[in-house]
């Protein structure tokens, strides 16, 4: 066995708990979810590019109805998922929820930080859509949104289809369209102003 697997190796082993299931990451409101690591692994330990066009990995994470996939959240609609926003991104995505879902695309955003300062977060700054803690980084690595020199998540941001095909993305800064323009081009949906098909599905 190699070295960089036997690394990979020793680090998957540090992420699994004890049952062999990925270990809980921590949770955040509306809806309360706590996340965990493990789909999207690739041979040899390492993780796939994330891509235009290529396949989401598809991260677990623990709400209060049970444990959860990000599939499970797509099956709601097209998801627009940030990796670590600031207060004022945060604050901008939220300014943007309601327009977001009317158009059927739900908003997530994953964050260096444990469940109880997720939770302060969003009662202070009254967000309406789930955080997810992602501490260990291991989310952040899964969608290719690490930084070299310090090992934290990076900012980046994906607009993932309910199939789980991403059809935009950046890394290292946020767009400077609003997010409702940025992701109906994105899914080809119609502008906020203009009535969805009754074909749509919601």
């Amino acid at each position: 066995m190699s070295r960089s697997m036997l690394l990979a190796a020793v680090l998957l082993a540090m992420v699994l708990s004890s049952d062999g299931r990925a270990a809980t990451l921590a949770a955040v409101p509306l809806p309360t979810h706590a996340v965990s690591p493990i789909d999207g692994v690739a041979s040899g330990g390492s993780y796939a590019v994330v891509e235009m066009g290529t396949q989401a990995p598809d991260f677990s994470f623990e709400s209060t109805s049970g444990w959860k996939h990000l599939r499970d959240v797509r099956a709601q609609g097209h998801v627009l998922l940030l990796i670590a926003p600031d207060d004022e991104q945060l604050l901008a995505l939220e300014r943007e929820r309601t327009q977001l879902l009317a158009l059927g695309i739900v908003p997530m955003a994953v964050l260096d930080r444990r469940m109880p300062a997720c939770r302060a977060l969003a009662t202070r700054l009254n967000l309406g859509f789930a955080l997810v803690s992602d501490t260990k980084h291991v989310i952040g690595a899964q969608f290719n949104a690490v930084a070299a020199a310090s090992g934290m998540d990076a900012v980046a941001w994906f607009a993932i289809e309910r199939t789980g095909r991403v059809r935009d993305l950046a890394h290292g800064d946020w767009p400077s369209r609003p997010w409702r323009e940025l992701c109906a081009s994105a899914f080809g949906l119609p502008a906020n102003d203009a009535p969805l098909p009754a074909s749509y599905p919601r």
